[in-house]
């Protein structure tokens, strides 16, 4: 486990006695560390005369800065200062106190997103990362994996981090590279190290989850309200979670004010199989079928509900009958419209769920954020054996957490994933795991239009469990 030393950076909340100095005054303590650190706060201060977000002129033209690249061979301000954030030393830190102030400030007024980012680095650092890890830099990120790419290349020895953040702070409108998108980690998280493997030759991959610190390692610059929650974001996102009131088992027991006098008949007179598919049903249906789960809790098995209107509130009301159901083994929902957070209620359930055995939510609109909660349940169920998510919008950052998955379910014995927008990149991470996992039967991937010929065809020769 790694340990967590009290450096000088995040610890240390001297900074926060600074007062707010305009930019000029901010870096006037650092002047003699920067070469032409005049005409960098210039350009910062031109460029950002028209902030946004809430930040004043001077806030955006500090994370402006802190973007900028100086000609080589002189040392930019964002080496120089996460140089010094990550010292031992507590010295060398004392005249940025100024300009982290006013940088802090700034990133804190930004909201929180709750994303899925990429970093890459050269060498390989798998060593250095047990169970938990501290980063007490500023950490720069992207959504897209291709930018990654760009800066940490395709060769060579180098360590890829999937991180899930849930801080993380989008600096495009105020960064001088606007394409680039970039998510900006602070100083002091804190993350749980979910995985690590190697894909490929000279390729290290290692999954974060930011999670709580024990203890604050970064003291926010100002008061900040409670009320400012992060901002869920994926790199492919898809549904919007609608607000809707949480069912509990308690409030399912009870019948519910909506009335479908046709379903309750149907649902009344169900043996072990109930076929409800094409029948237009909608998410306050689902609270009568949820009910009836209940109600009917030692009859039926094989549920079809494919090809309705179900969106994620009813996928709620799903898994909230699921958690207390002890008889369904088959529950089809192919169809509909649960999108990720409907998938997302769906895998929490599946934590506790004992008999579901096939699982099919193909058609649903699910990206790599409901791919992920699917991916975390793969490693703890235990009864789960088929798993459909064909024709959804899963790319590589899904099907690298499915990946993971893999290497650890020993259950599932088919697992549909053809007409996704899975590439080479996520087809070569899902082969890779089958060499570890021996129980999978089938896993159905190359249906995926962006995964080239040749690499079908060399995994199809590898493993005759891809199709």
């Amino acid at each position: 486990m790694a340990t967590a030393k009290s450096k000088n950076t995040t610890s240390n909340s001297r900074f926060l006695d600074e007062p707010l100095f305009p930019l000029e005054d901010a870096v006037q303590p650092i002047s003699d560390q920067l070469e032409d650190l005049d005409l960098m706060v210039d350009t910062a201060k031109d460029n950002s005369k028209k902030p946004a977000d809430g930040l004043t002129s001077n806030e955006s033209a500090a994370i402006h800065l802190y973007t900028l690249q100086w000609e080589e061979p002189n040392v930019s301000l964002y080496t120089k200062l996460n140089n010094t954030l990550r010292s031992e030393r507590r010295e060398p830190l004392k005249p940025w106190f100024r300009y982290l102030k006013l940088i802090l400030t700034a990133l804190y007024k930004l909201p929180s997103l709750r994303t899925t980012v990429w970093r890459g680095v050269l060498g390989n650092l798998t060593d250095q990362y047990d169970e938990n890890h501290i980063w007490w830099g500023f950490s720069s990120c992207t959504e897209n994996m291709e930018i990654m790419e760009q800066f940490v290349g395709k060769s060579g020895v180098r360590t890829i981090f999937n991180i899930e953040c849930i801080n993380g702070k989008s600096i495009k409108a105020h960064s001088f590279y606007k394409k680039e998108n970039e998510i900006l980690l602070l100083p002091g998280i804190y993350f749980r190290v979910v995985g690590k493997w190697s894909p490929s030759k000279d390729l290290y991959m290692i999954h974060l989850r930011e999670t709580p610190p024990p203890r604050p390692y970064l003291e926010p610059p100002f008061a900040v309200t409670s009320s400012a929650e992060p901002t869920s974001r994926s790199s492919t996102p898809k549904t919007t979670p609608k607000e809707q009131p949480k069912l509990t088992p308690k409030s399912i027991k009870k019948p519910p004010q909506y009335q479908n006098k046709e379903l309750v008949e149907e649902l009344e007179n169900s043996q072990s199989n109930l076929w409800l598919d094409g029948r237009n049903l909608t998410d306050k249906d689902m609270q009568i079928v949820a009910y009836n789960l209940l109600r009917n809790n030692n009859a039926l098995t094989h549920l079809y509900l494919y090809s309705n209107q179900i969106g994620d509130a009813g996928a709620q009301s799903l898994a909230d009958a699921l958690r207390e159901n002890k008889t369904l083994t088959e529950l089809n929902l192919r169809a509909n419209e649960i999108g990720d957070a409907g998938a997302q209620s769906l895998a929490d359930a599946l934590r506790k769920k004992k008999t579901l055995n096939e699982l099919d939510l193909s058609f649903n609109q699910i990206g790599d954020v409901g791919a992920q909660s699917l991916a975390d349940v793969l490693r703890e169920n235990k009864t789960l054996t088929k798993l459909n998510l064909q024709d959804n919008e899963i790319g590589d950052t899904g099907a690298q957490f499915l990946a993971e998955a893999l290497r650890e379910n020993k259950t599932l014995n088919e697992l549909g994933l053809t007409y996704n927008q899975i590439e080479d990149a996520g087809a070569q991470l899902l082969a890779n795991a089958l060499r570890e996992n021996k129980t999978l039967k089938q896993l159905y991937l190359f249906l995926n239009n962006n995964i080239s010929s040749s690499l079908k065809d060399k995994l199809k020769k590898k493993d005759s469990r891809l199709w």
